[in-house]
């Protein structure tokens, strides 16, 4: 899900599209902007009991009047120029995403949950009980894994595409019901790192040899999809899988049964999606778009 897309683009056009002067945005850290957007449920959407459930960045960077905007998270500093925070009231269940930028010294916040769409990401069930890492702890856990370095230093212009803190409730090879921080990186988002959210240890895992999307062996259809995708197989031989994954890098779909040629997409949320065929010996992916 291009989770701040949208965000940023209703962002900077009630805040700016009023203003002559256009002030400076000013990175942040993810912590730093949680207590404004707890505040924001508080006083304009009367949330009893606010918890956080999930924060996201992306990297993308727009031009608005002249006026810059580079959101996703720096690896050097774990700052943003925008945060998306994703509320739960606990009392009535109902879950809000609040975006939030830094204008010079104020915080400013935004509710994206009614708008056209956008939808809470279905991974989103339960708030973060544990005391998180900020994301400035998290550029260190990273710089700390082995198998991150040798992706940096074989790509050394390398950012995140996406970064995102949430409970794992989809992939089964991390602990389940449980904090982490995933970093996507990468054409395709193929290089995907998991930190644990409360002690930093870090997983870092590459989908090597993946294709580029023109030269995949298989296709589908619709693309945008909306409550199911047909399967077209060229090739199925040493095909064992077919995973479908999330932009914060969640197993939201797997199946091993290759007779079946529709897949249903009910239960997935609008956004960007990877669909990876897994061969033997390598991996081609394509990209899904869900739209509802």
């Amino acid at each position: 899900m291009k989770l701040l897309k949208l965000f940023i683009v209703c962002f900077v056009l009630l805040f700016f599209s009023t203003k002559s002067n256009a002030q400076l945005l000013v990175g942040y850290t993810a912590s730093e902007g949680l207590e404004t957007a707890i505040n924001f449920t508080k006083n304009d959407l009367s949330f009893k009991n606010p918890k956080l459930t999930a924060v996201a960045t992306m990297n993308q960077e727009l031009d608005m009047s002249g006026f810059t905007l580079k959101a996703g998270m720096n690896v050097t500093n774990g700052k943003s120029e925008a945060w998306a925070y994703a509320i739960m009231d606990e009392g009535t269940e109902e879950t809000a995403i609040i975006g939030v930028v830094k204008l010079l010294f104020a915080f400013q916040a935004l509710n994206l949950s009614g708008q056209s769409g956008f939808e809470i990401p279905g991974f989103v069930t339960e708030p973060i009980s544990l005391k998180w890492r900020d994301s400035k702890v998290l550029v260190d856990d990273l710089s700390a894994n082995a198998t991150y370095q040798n992706y940096i230093k074989n790509n050394p212009e390398a950012e995140p595409q996406t970064t995102a803190l949430s409970i794992n409730t989809f992939n089964p090879l991390f602990k389940m019901d449980y904090p982490y921080w995933v970093n996507t990186f990468g054409i395709g988002e193929s290089f995907v790192c998991y930190t644990d959210a409360v002690t930093g240890e870090t997983d870092c895992l590459t989908l090597s040899n993946v294709k580029p999307v023109e030269t995949v062996s298989n296709t589908f259809s619709p693309n945008p999809a909306n409550n199911y995708i047909n399967l077209k197989f060229d090739n199925i031989t040493n095909l064992e899988s077919i995973r479908i994954v999330d932009s914060f890098g969640n197993i939201v779909f797997e199946t091993r049964n290759l007779e079946n040629s529709r897949i249903n997409t009910d239960n997935l949320a609008s956004g960007s999606y990877t669909i990876i065929y897994d061969y033997r010996n390598r991996f081609e992916t394509e990209k899904l778009l869900i739209q509802k």
